[in-house]
């Protein structure tokens, strides 16, 4: 997409140009140096074709002697071009005495008549009421003729100009729509298994285009068919003149690209949704090529306890045990899957909970799954995708009316479009988000890890005589937790977790499960409560669940004593990672400030997508 600089000579040779046209394809700002070497030479004028660019950027518009732009390629105007002199190109163009009738030649031989612009607007108000195409035309082998010299008007009309004064204030809106439909295309096509596309990132100017790269002329040829079938607009790029078909070894690259790349649209008409539905189309049409389906199985205890050992930084809604307390306490049914690949290797795992209503059948609930397994190179979010696209397939079959996931997926865009395209539609609530502590650290180290005022603020309460006790599972001290909860509960009027799931929890056994009951007493008068910490082990992570404090807690700041006795406890039984259990934008400031004190490093989930059966019925398996 630049100039092959090292065939200038040869051709400089047989011809002493008078125009050197340097083009900024696609928005890509290109290298001016040669270009500009090459004009003071041979005393040619620079002209920077920036017809692809939509304003003007850095390194763009800077060294020509002309410059060409055209608003009407990026804007919804029917006409309209810039032409841009500069006196402080290569050749020095005196632009104060440039000829006042070639202006006015120029102007005069083409007046806009008025016709085209009645044409355009019939056009885009038949689009806006809905009616568009359906099917496009096979151009992938075909070439414009481009022979024929039409004579446009050099003017822009009057129409234009006016439309033109609106849209400029939206200039930088529009330029941000342009690289999400960019973005928006990458993410979509990867996640089909299609070519590389050419990359962009959010410094890059504003596409024109987005670009896919092909290996071969074949399988872009194939994949354009597809696309095609699928009614979305592509087209192939450039038109190749009769000069360079007619002496194909001159012009191999033109060819390649050519027979190589396909376009598609990243108009700022073009909204998510339409590129959502495209891919799905196109996801019918490419089913044919997905030859490895992942598969799911269901999964009894002894083997998920295997398979559970084998995942990482576990969390406690797909724990069994979790499983189980839910459905003792509030009725859902648990089931948990197993989803495999090639060679009946496992995945990942879930656990689902269901619960049938008359009339409206089966509505699944996932919450923090699926979890891959850390064994088999299973690491990339890519891969969560793939496993939820096979639950959907599951859930199709089995007839699940709904299916309400809270994927654990990091919050990316990117995640989120490609759940969109498999039939599943983002809720409003605000995103799950954490912090998790490594226990790998030695614990002096951990201690130092502590903000000065969290880690002041502990000492305090050790050095003031905080006893902590400890008891596993629903021991003596259950009853005096479910008092001191329920009594916050109505102080703070939150909702929180039901006493009764609380009961089932602690009544849970399991291999690396574990209800950690901390109370926190005056050691001088071990009657007076303090506080009190729950916190849960469900695999290689303990999770931070409850805390309570009485006003005499807060004074010595018990607080910090449980739940720095909790982690302790925690790295002593070997586990690796120690949940901070709740830190988003919804956290209550003075929590979201003592949790922040543990210096754990935050993340943040996708979000909450729910799904109806007409909708991922259109998956493909």
């Amino acid at each position: 997409m630049t100039p092959d600089f090292s065939e200038c000579p040869q051709l400089l040779e047989q011809h002493s140009p008078d125009i050197f046209v340097l083009v900024h394809f696609f928005g890509q700002p290109a290298n001016p140096e040669e270009s500009v070497k090459l004009c003071k030479a041979r005393n040619a004028w620079l002209v920077e074709d920036a017809t692809h660019v939509f304003v003007p950027v850095q390194g763009v518009g800077e060294y020509g002697d002309a410059v060409m732009y055209s608003p009407h390629k990026h804007l919804p105007i029917y006409d309209g071009a810039v032409l841009i002199l500069r006196p402080d190109g290569p050749s020095a163009l005196p632009i104060t005495s440039f000829p006042a009738e070639a202006r006015s030649s120029i102007l005069t031989s083409a007046k806009s008549n008025g016709i085209g612009t009645i044409k355009w607007l019939l056009k885009r108000t038949i689009q806006k009421i809905g009616v568009r195409r359906s099917t496009f035309p096979d151009t992938f082998a075909t070439d414009l003729d481009l022979s024929s010299k039409a004579t446009l008007a050099a003017d822009m009309s009057g129409f234009s100009r006016r439309l033109l004064s609106r849209i400029t204030t939206d200039i930088d809106a529009i330029a941000m729509i342009r690289r999400e439909r960019y973005a928006d295309w990458q993410t979509v096509l990867k996640s089909l298994g299609l070519p590389e596309i050419t990359p962009i990132n959010d410094i890059s100017p504003t596409p024109y285009m987005a670009a896919l790269q092909c290996p071969d002329p074949e399988s872009t040829k194939s994949l354009f068919a597809a696309i095609l079938k699928a009614g979305i607009p592509v087209s192939t790029w450039p038109d190749l003149p009769p000069e360079i078909l007619s002496f194909p070894g001159n012009h191999l690259g033109a060819l390649q690209l050519r027979k190589t790349r396909i376009y598609l649209p990243v108009h700022q008409s073009m909204t998510r949704k339409q590129v959502i539905l495209a891919s799905m189309r196109l996801r019918k049409q490419l089913a044919h090529k997905n030859n490895n389906p992942l598969n799911v199985k269901i999964l009894e205890y002894s083997n998920w306890l295997g398979l559970w050992k084998k995942c990482s930084k576990t969390n406690l809604m797909q724990s069994w045990e979790y499983g189980s307390a839910k459905e003792q306490a509030e009725g859902w049914r648990a089931i948990r899957l197993q989803i495999v690949g090639s060679e009946s290797k496992c995945v990942a795992i879930v656990q689902v909970l269901l619960r049938s209503y008359p009339v409206i059948g089966s509505i699944a609930r996932i919450n923090r799954g699926p979890i891959l397994l850390n064994d088999g190179g299973y690491e990339s979010e890519t891969h969560k995708l793939e496993a939820i696209k096979a639950l959907l397939v599951y859930a199709k079959k089995q007839n699940w009316r709904v299916i309400q996931i809270a994927p654990e997926i990091s919050d990316k865009a990117g995640a989120e479009i490609l759940l969109e395209t498999m039939g599943l539609n983002k809720l409003s609530q605000v995103p799950w988000g954490s912090a998790m502590l490594s226990l790998y650290t030695e614990e002096d180290d951990l201690l130092m890890q502590l903000k000065g005022k969290w880690r002041n603020g502990m000492r305090k309460g050790l050095k003031h005589g905080v006893s902590v006790s400890h008891s596993v599972g629903d021991g003596k001290d259950l009853q005096l937790l479910l008092d001191c909860y329920k009594s916050l509960q109505k102080a703070r009027d939150f909702k929180g977790i039901s006493g009764v799931l609380i009961r089932a929890l602690a009544k849970q056994k399991g291999q690396d499960w574990q209800f950690n009951l901390f109370v926190g007493r005056e050691k001088a008068q071990k009657s007076e409560l303090l506080g009190t910490l729950v916190t849960i082990r469900s695999g290689d992570t303990v999770t931070y669940c409850i805390g309570t404090t009485t006003n005499t807690g807060k004074k010595v700041q018990v607080n910090s004593v449980l739940l720095w006795e909790a982690i302790l406890q925690a790295k002593a039984e070997g586990c690796e990672w120690f949940d901070v259990g709740g830190l988003n934008t919804e956290t209550p400031s003075g929590i979201a400030n003592f949790k922040s004190g543990l210096n754990a490093t935050p993340y943040t989930l996708i979000g909450e997508f729910r799904g109806w059966k007409h909708n991922f019925l259109r998956l493909n398996p």
